[in-house]
């Protein structure tokens, strides 16, 4: 039964270690079929779950059978999959405010980071994330784009974030960690650094014993190693799980964080957090996987988007960034029941018959079938769809515009306008994107004090989603806006 779940593993981007029931348990991830003889029927590692009322239940979190496993090595384990959200040269934690200033990022989960992106933010937001349970888990995860050495950026597919007691500090210890958390893992500059934190390595490899779990091993490299075609890199990112009780952040985003003491392998549980950051709570990591072809050449020649000293190893900029925006139910429901329990969630569970509701496609970027311009039923978003350029600007005639309600029509998936705590023009209170709508041709054009125009930052008011037209293109620059339409 063992082997050929771990043989899926192989075959599967994936966020940390790979466990053999987690592919076992969730059949969105599995690649092969199986015939039933390859599973035992030994059930006594199986939690007995008491579910609630599925009236009771928050929109995103759904009722499920599938099965909890108890962990008998003591570590309780909880992963989310989601996808790739977008990307962009912002980074709110390192270049609050300032688009742009970052190297390139790819992003996850809530839909819209950018460099105005605040812990209120994610609080305030109802968005459909791209990750699993809806608007449940707001969270902001982002790393730096990878590419192959002829610059294709490789894409992050059916990635999962893991959440765990990890292999250092006891699994009934861990803590909820706290609203408004944030922290970077790993350095962004191109030097060398430890691999506790960013590391790399070829699935092919043999790690020498002892080791905490074979899915795990402890033979990574804190640079891009040379794997060859057909074989895999793996490189992950753990975060400190030691939060010092007091900060939910610090200058660097980093000294509030600590990593524990370690426990020696295969001593699980054995480690702690230092008396300077007392507070465990769950090990975060990303761990992506890429199978590698002949066409995308040995996997030294890649590089990150962060790696600008050439004379540095490639990848040696490895680091990512974590904005807790989960709600706060969820996450509890997480830590007791997965976490302390020493529990196996699997991907998505929450240890007490539910789970979050998985991530489709359609969901992130959808229309709303009960909208009609005017009220009219006949009026709804395939109507829009005949005519976008004309519709997509219609209202239900309650101010619900088509651009909102008929997303995907109108192409508006993840485009919203800022708000007046991250944009007012001339800084004047009042001058906001509310008050660009006014005359959008004109003042789609107008700055704040950091030089952003509204058109970046209102771009739902601006025209600037999607197929709507553009309100700031100029025919030649002649001053006359929208002389031609943009398609």
């Amino acid at each position: 039964m063992i082997a050929w779940r771990w043989l899926f593993c192989a075959l599967l981007v994936v966020v940390e270690p790979c466990d053999a029931s987690v592919v076992g348990e969730r059949t969105w991830r599995r690649r092969l079929f199986e015939s039933e003889d390859d599973f035992d029927d030994d059930e006594s590692d199986v939690v007995s779950t008491n579910p609630p009322d599925e009236s009771e239940l928050q929109p995103g979190r759904v009722l499920s059978d599938e099965n909890v496993y108890i962990n008998f090595d003591g570590t309780g384990n909880f992963r989310t999959h989601c996808e790739e959200s977008h990307v962009n040269n912002d980074d709110p934690l390192v270049y609050p405010g300032q688009t742009g200033a970052a190297h390139e990022h790819v992003f996850f989960g809530f839909p819209t980071t950018d460099a105005f992106t605040s812990i209120g933010t994610l609080e305030n937001s109802t968005n459909v994330t791209t990750c699993e349970g809806k608007a449940l888990n707001q969270a902001a995860y982002w790393v730096p784009s990878l590419f192959t050495a002829d610059g294709t950026r490789l894409e992050n597919k059916e990635t999962l974030f893991y959440y765990k007691s990890g292999y250092h500090i006891p699994a009934d210890t861990i803590e909820v960690p706290p609203q408004g958390l944030v922290m970077i893992a790993g350095n962004d500059l191109s030097e060398p650094q430890d691999v506790v934190s960013a590391k790399y390595r070829c699935t092919s490899w043999e790690a020498p014993e002892p080791q905490f779990d074979e899915g795990d091993p402890m033979d990574h490299v804190p640079y891009l190693p040379e794997c060859q075609p057909g074989d895999m890199l793996e490189f992950r990112v753990v975060f400190p799980q030691c939060w010092d009780g007091l900060n939910l952040t610090s200058g660097d985003q980093r000294s509030h964080m600590a990593y524990p003491i370690p426990a020696e392998a295969p001593n699980i549980g054995t480690g702690w957090c230092p008396d300077s950051h007392p507070v465990a709570i769950p090990e975060i990591s990303y761990k992506f996987e890429f199978e590698i072809s002949s066409s995308m050449g040995s996997s030294d020649t890649w590089y990150l988007s962060s790696d600008l000293d050439p004379s540095q190893p490639r990848g040696s900029s490895l680091h990512a960034d974590w904005m807790n925006g989960w709600d706060p139910d969820i996450m509890d429901l997480i830590v007791k029941n997965c976490i302390n329990t020493g529990y196996d969630c699997s991907v998505g569970l929450l240890g007490d018959g539910t789970r979050l509701e998985e991530v489709h496609g359609a969901d992130l970027c959808s229309d709303d079938s009960s909208w009609g311009h005017k009220g009219k039923s006949s009026k709804d978003c395939d109507w829009v769809a005949k005519k976008p350029h004309k519709y997509c600007k219609k209202d239900d005639g309650d101010n619900w515009l088509a651009l909102d309600a008929c997303q995907e029509t109108c192409g508006t998936c993840g485009c919203e306008d800022a708000g007046e705590d991250k944009w007012l023009y001339k800084g004047r209170s009042g001058r906001g994107c509310d008050y660009v709508s006014k005359k959008p041709s004109k003042y789609c054009d107008y700055e704040d004090n950091d030089g952003t125009t509204a058109a970046e930052a209102c771009p739902m008011t601006c025209g600037n989603c999607g197929c709507q037209d553009s309100l700031t293109w100029r025919h030649k620059a002649s001053g006359l806006a929208n002389s031609k339409s943009q398609s």
